[in-house]
């Protein structure tokens, strides 16, 4: 027997599940609803980024859940916004689903993405719904300098310099990647991980982390203030360090 298909559906219908569960804040003086945002500058200097998470290649559904993918996106762009020394602002999120996508899906999605980007001072302010074979999220977000801050470029280091890394490990959630990709994690709707029976102590933690990353952004513009060089390191220390001291 074959689990029944949930109906198609409308886009008003799935703005009115999302749309009430958003927060706001002084600085957003229009939100999500209109044909587009206004968002409050604390200066004149405007920091945006982009990126997108794609289903098959950046997360599997079976082994995450959509809170934790809305999470996922706002981080790894708000992100670079601190990597360059800026107090988020805001986001705007272009999702993408297939048809008959339930409703919680969306829901969840956009709770993670805004709990996520509140936790740093962002809003979610906007967005697109859209219809694609794959869930897609493509997440903008927007930070500002402090006035009169110059931005922290990667291309700034100098002879001399200690590097440091804002995390208390390396590689967690390369680790982590490793045993979703291998076929050894499955998570229910409540956020709980099963592993098989071969997993080492502490491999929760790994996809945890992979999965719904923890880190405190507060560090890039706090080191924005001195640091002569910042970037995101998102691709491993090897390989970004590398990137810097070519930028540099």
């Amino acid at each position: 027997m074959t689990a029944p298909v949930p109906p198609r559906l409308s886009e008003a219908a799935i703005l009115a599940a999302v749309l009430p569960q958003l927060p706001t804040a002084e600085h957003v003086e229009i939100g999500p609803g209109d044909d587009a945002a206004v968002v409050r500058l604390p200066s004149d200097r405007l920091v945006v980024t982009t990126d997108a998470l794609v289903e098959g290649h950046d997360f599997l559904p079976g082994a995450t859940r959509p809170r934790w993918i809305g999470a996922k996106a706002a981080v790894q762009n708000l992100a670079d916004v601190a990597a360059m020394g800026a107090r988020p602002l805001a986001l705007v999120v272009a999702l993408s689903a297939p048809a008959g996508t339930p409703r919680e899906v969306f829901t969840e999605l956009s709770a993670g993405l805004a709990e996520r980007a509140g936790a740093d001072g962002a809003m979610l302010v906007g967005g697109d719904l859209g219809r694609a074979d794959r869930l897609t999220l493509a997440v903008t977000a927007m930070g500002a300098l402090e006035p009169g801050a110059a931005p922290v470029l990667r291309s700034g280091a100098r002879p001399g310099d200690v590097l440091a890394i804002g995390i208390e490990r390396l590689g967690r959630s390369a680790a982590g990647l490793a045993l979703v990709l291998g076929g050894r994690v499955s998570v229910d709707a409540e956020g709980r991980i099963a592993l098989d029976a071969v997993a080492a102590p502490g491999a929760e933690a790994l996809v945890r982390h992979h999965d719904a990353p923890v880190v405190d952004l507060s560090l890039g513009w706090g080191a924005g203030r001195g640091a002569h060089a910042m970037m995101d390191l998102s691709d491993g220390l090897v390989r970004d360090g590398g990137r810097l001291a070519d930028a540099s």
